[in-house]
């Protein structure tokens, strides 16, 4: 028991810092640099300091700018499940652009930053360190470790919601969303490039698509969400079974791999 609490000390006392860094800018000068940057300034400010912090944190820890990209899993081939997250999430892509249309007004800037960057900083700093270091170095169970990061991901989406109902509703997929992106954050080895690929390819047909704009969706919207994550776990579980499907997914994850 000791032993799970001072393991855990490091990586929440950074995450808390980061969480309330990003969601709750304080800081005049900062402010004002993320308005001269423009549209999603601070944001693209929150979100370099998401990446570069944990990777400076655990650079200290492990005494090596190598281990901690290692640890984060930054290194890890990004073949294999940038591909499985291509087509795990076809159903949606193929869903929204069956009943929506392009959005013309999206900016490559809007692009960049809502599709790519932000999600890969939220993997680093959600599922790749704290999930990570909760639940392998410190010893946390799944879920244990997956919550934490969850419930306060999922606050930062409250501000979507105009009534208790629809923050209940955002509450409840942002939280899931963080449990599915740390289970394949596992099954892939420690791989970050399987939630990010995942996260940033359901941001993308979500972004360029007129479809709801709030993270909870609307009925048909989270159908093909769901149908995304469905064949992922799918594609996954036949991996783990049948030769055919391992250019999806590795034959088994790494579960508890990182030593103490």
């Amino acid at each position: 028991m000791t032993r799970k609490i001072t393991s855990a000390v490091m990586p929440l006392v950074v995450f808390g810092a980061l969480i309330a860094f990003g969601y709750l800018p304080g800081i005049p000068l900062l402010a004002q640099a993320g308005k001269a940057l423009g549209p999603y300034g601070y944001s693209f400010i929150a979100n370099t300091v998401w990446i570069v912090v944990p990777i400076l944190a655990l650079t200290v820890a492990r005494r090596s700018f190598r281990a901690a990209l290692e640890e984060l899993g930054i290194l890890a081939n990004p073949l294999r499940p940038l591909f499985f997250g291509f087509v795990a999430t076809l159903p949606a892509a193929i869903g929204f652009a069956l009943t929506a249309h392009v959005d013309p007004s999206v900016t490559p800037r809007a692009f960049f930053l809502l599709c790519l960057y932000s999600p890969f900083a939220e993997e680093v700093l959600f599922r790749a360190f704290a999930f990570g270091q909760l639940y392998e170095r410190a010893r946390w169970n799944f879920l244990a470790a997956a919550l934490v990061p969850a419930v306060l991901f999922a606050a930062g989406h409250a501000s979507q919601s105009r009534d208790p109902a629809e923050l209940a509703g955002i509450l409840a997929i942002t939280v899931l969303g963080a449990f599915v992106f740390s289970y394949f954050f596992i099954r892939f080895r420690r791989n970050i490039w399987a939630p990010f690929a995942l996260h940033a390819l359901l941001n993308t047909w979500w972004t360029i698509f007129t479809v709801n704009q709030t993270a909870l969706g609307g009925l048909s919207d989270n159908i093909f969400r769901f149908g995304s994550i469905g064949l992922a776990f799918g594609l996954a579980y036949s991996a783990s079974y049948l030769g055919a499907f391992r250019i999806f997914a590795p034959k088994n994850g790494a579960w508890r791999s990182v030593a103490a």
